[in-house]
């Protein structure tokens, strides 16, 4: 496993992600039942990171209010999290296989490499 010390967001973030089949963006290959996808998604998303890898350049970078809301309330429910849990969460970037080949980002890191997601939806998803 290997874990980048770029934060989540950030310019050299996004290009260790060049490439990258991550676990945001696995249901581009794998259904909610486990199966593989047929079709056209999985061949254009794959189409997608091969041409990451090889023009160097990231082919989504679209970011939505919706998104950027969630990323600051983010900061301000990781702390109470930690409080609630009584435990330390750790931010990182992204995390990979030794490979490179797959990886995550997820919200934290709390002892024994256990990951942290939090969801901070806007308020008509709730």
């Amino acid at each position: 496993m290997v874990i980048s010390p770029h934060p989540q967001g950030s310019v050299e973030w996004l290009k260790a992600r060049l490439g990258v089949v991550t676990a945001s963006e696995l249901d581009n290959l794998v259904t909610p039942e486990f199966k593989l996808r047929t079709g056209e998604t999985p061949k254009s998303y794959l189409a997608k990171k091969v041409a990451e890898k090889l023009t160097g350049d990231y082919m989504d970078g679209l970011s939505t209010f919706d998104m950027e809301q969630g990323t600051i309330l983010e900061e301000e429910a990781r702390p109470w999290l930690a409080m609630e849990l009584d435990r330390d969460i750790e931010k990182v970037g992204l995390i990979t296989r030794d490979d490179g080949r797959c990886g995550c980002s997820p919200d934290g890191i709390i002892s024994n490499n256990v990951g942290v997601e939090i969801k901070c939806p806007k308020a008509s998803t709730h």
